[in-house]
């Protein structure tokens, strides 16, 4: 991963792109798309694009990150962290409607290898907040770390599957059921 240098210029060039890649992403799967496609779209050189990524593996990381920062940013955390359930609720619906709002690149990406990328650059994310807010619990052997990757796992599995049944299944029940898993997994 190249290091990434911030500036105006630099912002627009990364705005143009992320664009692009999400106007594409809705006609081709990602295999497809090509940098110098990419780049005619946002009208960006490729050899600006270089300067900024490795290859299009590397940008599409960087765009998931940049648009679950700005997702954070916009989001309004109102339970206290020392509530950590209640905080570990907000994130759960936090990432729900993330989800929901780029339904289509998500769904263009799970039947592609990028679902991988998106997971652990987001598993990474998650494991941070989900450990700073788990409580230990003296009357188990099940060691925090394990308890937030099965908490992670079960919120991926589970946004996949609503994802593909959002038509017929309301996001606040399934987003309610999680909730009573989040109850459960404090208590394990």
């Amino acid at each position: 991963m190249k290091p990434r240098r911030k500036d105006l210029r630099t912002e627009k060039t990364y705005a143009a792109l992320f664009s692009a890649f999400e106007q594409l992403i809705r006609t081709k799967p990602f295999e497809k798309i090509t940098v110098t496609e990419l780049c005619r779209v946002a009208q960006t050189r490729p050899a600006t694009f270089y300067n900024h990524f490795s290859d299009k593996y590397d940008f599409f990381a960087h765009m998931i990150r940049q648009l679950e920062d700005q997702n954070f940013k916009d989001a309004s955390i109102e339970a206290n962290p020392a509530d950590p359930e209640a905080y570990l609720n907000e994130w759960l619906t936090l990432g729900f409607n993330f989800i929901d709002e780029h339904a289509a690149m998500v769904e263009s990406v799970q039947a592609d290898t990028l679902l991988t990328t998106i997971m652990q650059t987001t598993a990474e994310r998650l494991t941070g907040i989900i450990i700073s807010q788990l409580p230990e619990v003296e009357h188990t052997n099940i060691d925090t770390e394990v308890r937030t990757q099965v908490m992670i796992g079960a919120l991926f599995q589970t946004s996949r599957w609503w994802l593909a049944h959002r038509q017929s299944i309301d996001k606040q029940d399934v987003l309610d059921q999680l909730r009573v898993v989040v109850k459960q997994i404090f208590a394990m």
